[in-house]
């Protein structure tokens, strides 16, 4: 661990609790374009098919 990296006032397990309930923490560019879920909700399924699509596509070709 480097010197400059100061957890003294950390606390162990802050979001611990809310990971279980879903929770998924956005960078900021991400949360200009979508500010809520209303926002992101409709655009997440064609990346999320788009994603399944290409890893399955990856592994037959991988077969081959």
């Amino acid at each position: 661990m480097r010197a400059e990296y100061d957890f003294s006032a950390g606390a162990r397990g802050k979001y611990g609790g809310q990971a279980e309930d879903g929770l998924v923490v956005l960078g900021p560019d991400v949360t200009e374009v979508f500010p809520g879920p209303e926002a992101m909700n409709p655009a997440l399924p064609t990346p999320v098919q788009s994603a399944s699509s290409q890893s399955r596509t990856t592994s037959r070709d991988a077969l081959d």
